[in-house]
């Protein structure tokens, strides 16, 4: 399971078993390392703090803020990840510590002394947990092809294919495969006596507030400033793509704000291509947001051949999502990974400003 993960985490791999004892059930944990932060051997996962253990996928952003009150209430570390801190953080807090995260994750944490097992999500479920239950096995992954090296060969969930058909992919916590789902975002799930048991631990709140639109303006600068520099901490080569949109441009511009170089990435089809685009050349604006930052700047034009592409990224997207945008990330990350391991990407804002 873990090898077939590989391509999400070139940098390592992990596995530690916990055999039956009294009755309790056996596990294991695996892991495959993407290093951004601590990317020494102290940050190897799954890692052990007491009698706990994780597997954990993700970036805290706060880890920073609460390593220093864990410390001031008397913990210790080995290691400067983030990881140690989220495990820290459950032996003070358990479950309740999830609203403290700021943050993207799917995490792991088995208690090795009731041979429990506690799995969550962040709050959008930007990171995946797919699980299925076999013979009273629970089995987990970041994909669902990780599954298949343990599960029989799952069929065609025809109920899903509908919505599939409808949105382009399958709402959570349904996917294609029958017997395999998906851990919704804002959720958390205990596996424990042989039962699994979902709950959700946040929903979005839509409080009317009448303001001023100033009020607004200032709040949306403030918490995409905030958001841009609290991702920009990272132990690896970090840079942003550039598109030219409003997303894209507004985040270059909040880094280069701290005054380090920012490397950006940029992807471009040719002209015979941009012949069938309503909406032209956009690498022209991503040229102008470059110069006005100073921005170490890197623009691909690309050709791509789609029936040899497509195959590779139905392999990568085997909880099928039907969007084209998938082929053109797929090129620009292939491209910015010879300099960079860490990319930030704005989706959404030039949506809203239509």
């Amino acid at each position: 399971m873990a090898q077939t993960l590989a391509h999400r985490g070139p940098d390592g791999e992990g596995i530690q078993a916990f055999p039956a004892r009294d009755g309790l059930p056996p596990a294991t944990l695996g892991h495959r390392r993407l290093s951004i932060i601590d990317p020494t051997p102290r940050g190897a996962q799954p890692m052990r703090r007491g009698r706990f253990w994780i597997s954990y996928n993700g970036e805290i952003y706060n880890y920073r803020e609460l390593r220093t009150e864990l410390e001031a209430a008397g913990a210790t570390f080995a290691s400067d990840s983030d990881t140690e801190v989220l495990l820290a953080l459950y032996e003070h807090h358990g479950e309740a510590m999830l609203p403290r995260l700021n943050g993207i994750y799917a995490l792991a944490i088995w208690d090795a002394e009731r041979h429990e097992l506690f799995l969550a999500r962040d709050r959008l479920g930007v990171k995946p947990i797919y699980y299925a239950l076999h013979d009273g096995m629970l089995v987990f992954a970041s994909e669902p092809k990780a599954l298949l090296h343990a599960i029989p060969k799952p069929s065609l969930r025809l109920s899903a294919l509908a919505d599939f058909l409808t949105f382009l992919w399958v709402p959570e916590p349904d996917t294609l495969f029958e017997g395999i789902s998906k851990l919704p975002g804002g959720h958390l799930a205990r596996f424990r006596g042989g039962r699994l048991e979902i709950e959700q631990w946040w929903d979005l709140e839509f409080a009317h507030e009448e303001r001023p639109d100033q009020a607004w303006i200032d709040d949306v600068r403030v918490g995409v400033g905030d958001a841009v520099r609290r991702q920009m901490v990272s132990d690896v080569p970090l840079g942003a793509f550039l598109s030219g949109g409003v997303d894209s441009s507004a985040i270059v511009a909040e880094m280069a704000t701290t005054g380090e170089k920012v490397t950006a990435y940029s992807i471009g089809s040719p002209a015979s291509d941009l012949a069938h685009e309503p909406s032209g050349d956009d690498l022209r604006y991503a040229r102008v947001m470059a110069r006005e930052f100073d921005v170490d700047y890197h623009e691909q034009l690309v050709e791509p051949d789609v029936e040899e592409l497509l195959p590779r990224l139905a392999r990568y997207l085997d909880d099928p999502i039907a969007d084209t945008a998938a082929i053109t990330t797929y090129l620009i990350c292939s491209a910015a990974r010879e300099r960079l391991t860490v990319i930030l990407s704005g989706m959404g804002g030039d949506e809203q400003m239509r």
